[in-house]
């Protein structure tokens, strides 16, 4: 099958075409001071319960073979000390343990290096690699190195052909109207079920905060030059989220999802989304947009459309010329791990759909800390700034007023 459709789509040969790039072409590309690193979880089948990991680093020095580093407590990484790690992001314990299970080992092949390029799978999908804290040098990885988080150390090898007639376009999301006139104030047993499938077992908040933080980016923009379309309260509805038509930039600022363990209400038990959201979990993570609350207690749709923005639609978006996906929302960068296929999730979604950067969070995150975090990276990025450059100097300097990873290492910047 494959064959026939490269004869017929020149689309699809091209993207065959990559897959047969290999280690040394990546080499070729990496400067001096640099290095790129593709993790590899695997399985072991002689034992069922028994998981390693494989860090291959390629730097330009290399000649015969990639180097690498094994790690072999895979079981640990991905329950004990994952655990031990998110404890310590959300009580604000100190950490010393995270880095020597993740990261020491393969520090230690990275003597003289300034830039990594790192293509995660497994467990480092769920953990921001910049928040590890070196005891011995008494940094963080994000003050000892600059980690640029990639799909596929392959991406390195693509020629970017950059749209400079691109316009600055942008559109906004923010600030939904969950409920669309519906009251919820004494929610009942059957709401609260229905909601919490999704992960919200006290009902859906409204999210004032984006309000501010959407108002400030729109302004921003346009001091910049920029044209946009700002959506909140009734106008940040689905329908006109998927018409979007591939803008430079766009932000969605509200709740995010990710149904870790689904528990189904009695109304989903025969129906055959029951089946779907086992089989394909592209339909367990997403974006909350107006009317979403009323469509999940009521069944009440506006406009034929739900407002729950699963991974799955996400992907059939219009983003082939957008630059940067910004995802102001809690967990938007989880999804379900599959072994050698990262995430499937909404990170893995807005890429497919065409976007070369996604800005997302892997635990849920402070209101007024998200703020900051975006009007920083904006200001930066908009006056000029490498947006790479701009993302971490954003990070940095609330580290410096903050210090602890809970608010200033929740958000990771993934793409080319």
């Amino acid at each position: 099958m494959e064959k026939v459709l490269s004869t017929k789509s020149q689309l699809f040969a091209s993207q065959h075409d990559k897959a047969k790039k290999s280690w040394i072409d990546v080499r070729n590309t990496l400067g001096d001071k640099e290095a790129a690193i593709e993790i590899i979880r695997i399985q072991k089948k002689f034992r069922s319960d028994s998981v390693i990991y494989v860090a291959l680093i390629v730097t330009n020095e290399m000649t015969d073979t990639p180097d690498f580093v094994v790690l072999g407590e895979g079981n640990k990484m991905e329950s004990r000390w994952f655990n031990f790690y998110r404890n310590s992001i959300k009580f604000s314990i100190g950490n010393n343990i995270s880095y020597d299970g993740y990261w020491l080992a393969i520090s230690q092949k990275l003597d003289g290096i300034d830039r990594v390029y790192f293509s995660a799978d497994g467990i480092y999908n769920k953990i921001n690699i910049n928040t590890l804290w070196d005891p011995v040098k008494e940094l963080s990885v994000i003050e000892d190195l600059e980690l640029r988080i990639v799909s596929n150390t392959r991406e390195l090898t693509e020629v970017h052909q950059v749209n400079e007639d691109r316009p600055n376009t942008a559109e906004i999301y923010g600030f939904p109207d969950f409920n669309l006139g519906a009251e919820f104030d004494d929610m009942g047993a059957v709401a609260v079920n229905r909601t919490s499938e999704y992960g919200f077992s006290k009902g859906i908040a409204s999210l004032p905060g984006t309000k501010v933080e959407v108002e400030e980016i729109a302004k921003m923009l346009t001091e910049n030059n920029w044209v946009g379309n700002i959506r909140t309260s009734a106008e940040a509805t689905e329908d006109k989220f998927k018409n979007i038509d591939s803008p430079r930039l766009l932000h969605i600022a509200t709740h995010g999802f990710f149904m870790n363990d689904i528990e189904y209400s009695d109304r989903d038990q025969s129906s055959s989304s029951h089946n779907d959201l086992n089989a394909n979990p592209l339909l367990r993570s997403g974006v909350l947009l107006t009317g979403s609350a009323k469509a999940m207690i009521l069944d009440q749709k506006s406009d034929g459309e739900d407002g729950i923005v699963t991974a799955y639609e996400a992907m059939n978006l219009n983003l082939d010329n957008t630059e940067i996906v910004v995802l102001s929302a809690c967990e938007t960068g989880l999804g379900e791990v599959r072994n050698g296929e990262g995430v499937y999730g909404l990170q893995r979604a807005f890429i497919v759909a065409g976007a070369q950067n996604v800005i997302m969070s892997l635990w849920k995150v402070n209101d007024l800390t998200t703020q900051e975090l975006m009007a920083g990276f904006y200001q930066r990025w908009l006056g000029g700034m490498d947006k790479f450059q701009a993302f971490k100097e954003t990070q940095l300097a609330l580290k410096n007023k903050y210090n602890d990873p809970y608010h200033w290492g929740s958000f990771v910047l993934l793409g080319k």
